[in-house]
């Protein structure tokens, strides 16, 4: 009779080997899963550095488009500045000198409904007269008058760069006012 210790000697080494077999097919299949899962993800990978790359590239030339706009805009707003500013000042130095003079038109009816005067009407005047403006006064008129188209200005400026953003950035909303 065969001794029972190698009967179990000899199954313990079998299923040693047989162990031994699967964990290595078993590696092996994972190596393999592995090898597709990396082969899937560097191809993922470099379709989003593509995308991302394209990305980059209209950005910018949606940046340089932008700039070169609001340059132009800039320019032209200093150009309109600075000639409102010659005219301004001889509009002022006219008013000034007494070379130029401001005119307000006054109605003739304001003194609580009596009729007009039969001669002002007669000449065809309607009754309207009108009253020159001191020079100080009419300079100062001038002056607040130049002030505010200034101030015209600059907000059509404004709204020209917020306008050139929303038509570079197809009209998206700004998220200023959410801490972007």
């Amino acid at each position: 009779m065969i001794n029972p210790w190698i009967y179990a000697a000899v199954g313990a080494v079998l299923l040693t080997l047989g162990f031994a077999g699967g964990f290595t097919l078993e590696h092996r299949l994972s190596e393999s899963t592995i090898a597709t899962i990396k082969a899937d993800y560097a191809t993922k990978l470099a379709a989003a550095e593509a995308a991302r790359d394209a990305a980059d590239l209209r950005t910018a030339s949606i940046e340089q488009a932008t700039d070169a706009a609001q340059q132009k805009l800039i320019a032209d707003y200093e150009q309109r500045i600075q000639n409102e500013k010659a005219i301004s000042n001889d509009t002022v130095n006219g008013l000034l000198n007494g070379i130029n003079s401001l005119r307000v038109k006054l109605a003739a009816n304001s003194s609580g409904g009596k009729l007009p005067n039969p001669a002002a009407s007669a000449a065809g005047s309607n009754g309207e007269t009108s009253a020159t403006l001191s020079r100080a006064v009419a300079a100062r008129l001038a002056l607040r008058y130049a002030e505010y188209n200034e101030v015209v200005d600059q907000l059509e400026l404004c709204q020209g760069i917020i306008a050139n953003d929303r038509s570079a950035y197809g009209n998206e909303k700004t998220r200023v006012s959410e801490g972007r």
